[in-house]
């Protein structure tokens, strides 16, 4: 530990909550923006999206590399 940088080794990571850890008001605040039965699509398709593997092929460069032979 140093007393100069107390930050040292900290390590900030930001995560998502799971939906069971959520905190909702129990009464209406604003009107929202979208349905509930549209919400739950939306997480359905990004989670259907995730889930799918992508075969990418490597970038093009202009600054290519020395192999080592």
């Amino acid at each position: 530990m140093d007393v100069e940088d107390v930050a040292l080794g900290h390590e900030t990571k930001m995560r998502w909550n799971e939906e069971d850890a959520w905190v909702r008001s129990a009464d209406l605040v604003h009107e929202p923006i979208v349905t509930e039965e549209e919400f739950a699509e939306v997480q359905q398709r990004m989670a259907a999206n995730a889930r799918r593997s992508v075969d990418r092929r490597p970038r093009a460069t202009d600054r290519p590399y020395v192999s080592e032979a």
